[in-house]
This record gives structure tokens, sequence and C-alpha cells, in this order.
């Protein structure tokens, strides 16, 4: 009787050890070569545009500087980096001097998104 609890606990056990030392679908390589190119403009306000010049075109990590457009006038520059669908930059002129974007690219289609957090919230830019 002992031994049969035993082998059922045992089981049991191995069973749970199993599910727990499993990969979950979260650990996906993260391989996109961003295309920064083209005007990216805000989801929520189009007269806010912004334009990346990347300093390595068709690499998947590189620097870049930018510049941000609203109602057609250059308003804030920055410059940062990305690597893979990560992205990261700091407004180095203007009103937002010093801010900190970061977010992810989705995709390298006509209509890829960045979803982007601010000190303010989360924007959308579209290309």
């Amino acid at each position: 009787m002992k031994t049969q609890y035993f082998l059922k606990t045992a089981f049991v056990f191995f069973i749970a050890l199993s599910f727990s030392c499993s990969k979950s679908g979260g650990d996906v390589a993260d391989t996109l070569i961003p295309d920064l190119s083209a005007t990216w403009t805000n989801t929520a306000d189009a007269t806010d545009q912004y334009f990346f010049f990347n300093n390595t075109a068709g690499a998947a990590n590189s620097n870049f500087d930018g510049n941000e457009v609203i109602n057609g006038t250059p308003t804030n520059s920055f410059s940062g980096s990305y690597q893979n669908s990560k992205i990261n930059f700091t407004f180095n002129s203007g009103p937002k001097n010093g801010t900190k974007y970061t977010g992810k690219i989705n995709g390298n289609s006509a209509n890829a998104t960045m979803t982007l957090n601010t000190p303010s919230g989360t924007i959308t830019l579209q290309k």
C-alpha cells in the first residue's frame, strides 16, 4: 500500500515538474530589422510627425538622429538607438529637451507602427 502511494505521489510530482520547466511562447527570438525610413505620424494627431535618420540602414541595431515636426515646423530634435524591435530616443532640443521615449517597432510593412512610452502616456506612430 505504501509503495503504491509513493509511486502515485512521485508520478504527480514529475508531471508537475515537467510542466513547470517547459518553455513558454514568450521566448521567441526578436529578429526584426527595422526600416525607419519614411514619415512616422502620431495616430492621435496627424500634425505631429517624426523623421528618423538611421546611421546603419538594414542592420538589426543602429544609432539614429531625428526630428519631430509639428504643423510643418521642425520643433524637437532627438537621438537614440534601436535593437531589433526595441527603440529608445531622447530629445536634445526644443520644449521636450531631455525627455526620453522607449518602445517597440511593430513590423516593417508600409503601415508599420511604433508604440512609444512617454512621460505623459503612450503614443502610437504609423508609417
